[in-house]
């Protein structure tokens, strides 16, 4: 006769429920790492800026270091060419002195780097970080299928080249 709490017994403590338990696959920690500048697309209505969603740019790179540094580049050019009253929306209430704040005064607020900004007591939506930083650097690992095409463009390459 079948003893059906033996049984189970068994299966709690057999090796099937070691190898269940053992949890998902680690990713290899030996895939090469890049990092990728992604952008913010801005639309406008009649009265602001504001994020649709993001992009992919045209920046990769192997060294971190390299990455941040051309992001804050590109974060620099967006501070010198727009305009921030443009993202501020209607809904948005502007600290007092707004207007006599310089450009970079009025990003660093709007982006919310502020140390101490002066708050609005009226409206909750008072702008101090209200605007997505445009730019930033994203970790992806490259698969292997990645590699393996990587692999055969070189191979290409050095054909092409002899």
């Amino acid at each position: 006769m079948l003893n059906r709490r033996s049984f189970l017994a068994s299966l709690l403590a057999g090796p099937a429920v070691a190898k269940a338990c053992e949890g998902p696959p680690s990713v290899p920690t030996d895939e090469p790492r890049i990092w990728v500048i992604v952008g913010v697309n801005w639309e406008h209505n009649d009265e602001a800026n504001y994020p649709v969603g993001g992009y992919l740019t045209d920046h990769v790179y192997t060294d971190k270091g390299l990455a941040d540094s051309v992001c804050a580049d590109l974060i620099r050019r967006f501070r010198d060419s727009d305009d921030p009253d443009d993202y501020v929306g209607p809904s948005v209430t502007q600290p007092d002195g707004w207007d006599d704040w310089s450009k970079g005064q009025k990003w660093d607020w709007l982006f919310g780097l502020t140390e101490n900004p002066s708050r609005s007591e009226t409206d909750f939506e008072d702008g101090f970080g209200w605007v997505s930083l445009p730019f930033e650097v994203r970790e992806m690992r490259l698969p292997a299928s990645a590699l393996a095409q990587q692999a055969l463009a070189t191979t290409r390459l050095n054909e092409d080249l002899e």
